[in-house]
Formats: structure tokens, C-alpha cells, sequence
């Protein structure tokens, strides 16, 4: 019974360690349709960051946006004058 209850922690403990999160990465990027290479974070990134700065200037919009594996992170809104951040968190695979 010992026996069978050590193989059964052994598989328990590769299972976690062989499952890591999986996100998208890019920097600085002009659009999502370049940001499509997945990352495996480490095991101490445990979120998802998508980050999107804009400017506007008269009609016209500029977008750079930024994916990658965190350690931490906050969702965050803020704009000044013409220029606007956006940053939003996930925790599931390949969902940013």
C-alpha cells in the first residue's frame, strides 16, 4: 500500500511540474495578428499581461501592444491628454 501510495504522489508531482503556463509574447507591436508566438512562462509567472498604449491624433489612432509572461500584475486604465494605457491580467492558457 505504501508503494502504491508514493507512485501516486510521483505522478501528482510530474503532472503539476510538467504543466506550466502558456502565454503570447511580442513587444511592441502594431497589432494583435503580430503577437501570436506562445511562450511557457516559468513557474513563478503565474499571469498573463497584455499591455496597449495608444495616441490619437486627430482621427488618426496608433497602437503599440505588448504580451508576456508575469510574475505579477494590476489591470490599469489611464489616459492623458492624447495619449492612453491599457493593461489587462489572465490566468489561463494562451488567453492574452
Amino acid at each position: 500500500m505504501a508503494a502504491y501510495t508514493s507512485l501516486l504522489l510521483v505522478i501528482a508531482l510530474c503532472a503539476a511540474a510538467a504543466h506550466s503556463l502558456q502565454c503570447y509574447t511580442c513587444q511592441t507591436v502594431l497589432s494583435n495578428a503580430k503577437c501570436l508566438k506562445t511562450t511557457k512562462c516559468t513557474k513563478d509567472e503565474t499571469y498573463c499581461r497584455t499591455s496597449v498604449h495608444s495616441a490619437t491624433i486627430g482621427t488618426f489612432v496608433i497602437s503599440l501592444i505588448s504580451k508576456e509572461c508575469a510574475q505579477s500584475c494590476t489591470p490599469a486604465n489611464s489616459s492623458f491628454a492624447f495619449i492612453s494605457n491599457h493593461v489587462t491580467c489572465c490566468t489561463t492558457d494562451l488567453c492574452n
